[in-house]
């Protein structure tokens, strides 16, 4: 879960957490990278617009694997 707004990010990872995942937070793209070195996430949920000299769509390119499957969004700030 890789997203710099306080409050999506709270909510969407609280949900998660309610249906029995094990979720691994992120703020910026490039701290996103530092946890795969020991998980490879069964879906990556990132916000598109990410500070942090990586943006969701990088992230997600470089964590996804053949069948890995990644949520983006973008919204208003």
């Amino acid at each position: 879960m890789v997203d710099d707004k306080n409050l999506v990010h709270h909510t969407t990872a609280t949900r998660i957490r309610a249906h029995g995942y094990r979720v691994v937070e992120a703020r910026k793209g490039r701290a996103a990278m530092r946890p795969l070195d020991e998980v490879r996430p069964d879906l990556l949920v990132t916000h598109v617009g990410l500070p942090g000299g990586m943006n969701g769509r990088q992230v997600a390119e470089a964590v996804r694997g053949p069948y890995s499957p990644a949520a983006a969004g973008a919204g208003p700030a």
